[in-house]
């Protein structure tokens, strides 16, 4: 009579391992992806070693070792970066045949009402007020409107209070004055109604203004718009450089001798 009960047993355990096996093979393959993760973090962050045969003191070194190298990774990529920046504003130079003082942004003021940066060169690097501010590869991101003896102000080409003779590029002839507007965006007016000027096309500097020179980029016109008994025609603009994003620039303070 004690037999029955051991074949109940039995068969419960089987029928408990018959449904087993596809979970069984559910969290294996779960779990695949992770025991990868481990094996590759294991080889490259402790080395092939035994973990039970590793000191504290050991574990601790590799892990400084490690966290060195994501650190010296990051200095590469933010080297890198400087250098292509620089490769930029040199083609620049070259092909301007301009003078150039590189400084890098300090401090920032966007808004509505201004849109500035502060700049580490000034009067002894020969910076004065109405200099252009170019990044990338000539494109202007805006004039020096202060300066003293260590570092000067910038106003960006979408300050409200920022006002460039522009032209259409390949275009000989001035074609308005293209102002900030709410920090973002720029406005071209006096635009004559006989000059054609169709969106996506790209502004530069005219070159009227002292210390500007004429083909530095400003922008892409984004929209015309014409009145029937208005004069003139206005454009807004969508400078193609941003403020916010602005870590360095170079001064053009003349043109090579």
């Amino acid at each position: 009579m004690k037999r029955a009960p051991a074949r109940w047993l039995l068969a419960a355990l089987a029928l408990a391992a018959a449904l087993l096996v596809p979970w069984r093979r559910l969290f294996g393959a779960l779990q695949r992806p992770f025991a990868a993760a481990g094996t590759w973090v294991d080889a490259r962050a402790f080395g092939l070693f035994d973990p039970a045969t590793a000191s504290p003191a050991r574990v601790a070194q590799l892990e400084a070792q490690l966290a060195a190298a994501a650190v010296d990774h990051a200095s590469d990529q933010a080297l890198k970066q400087e250098n292509d920046d620089l490769r930029s504003r040199l083609n620049f130079v070259a092909r301007a045949k301009a003078r150039m003082v590189s400084a890098d942004v300090v401090a920032r003021t966007v808004g509505a009402d201004a849109d500035r940066f502060e700049i580490d060169r000034g009067s002894r690097d020969g910076l004065a007020v109405g200099m252009p501010a170019v990044v990338e590869d000539g494109v202007l991101a805006g004039k020096v409107v202060s300066v003293s003896d260590a570092d000067a102000v910038v106003a960006a080409v979408t300050d409200p209070g920022v006002r460039t003779a522009v032209s259409l590029l390949n275009g000989a002839r001035t074609i308005g004055v293209a102002t900030g507007l709410d920090g973002t965006m720029m406005a071209l007016t006096y635009i004559p109604k006989d000059v054609d000027v169709e969106a996506n096309e790209i502004v530069v500097t005219s070159g009227l203004e002292d210390r500007v020179p004429s083909g530095l980029v400003i922008g892409v016109v984004n929209a015309v718009e014409s009145a029937g008994t208005d004069p003139f025609k206005q454009a807004v603009i969508q400078p193609l450089a941003d403020p916010r994003r602005v870590s360095s620039v170079s001064i053009i303070v003349g043109s090579a001798p």
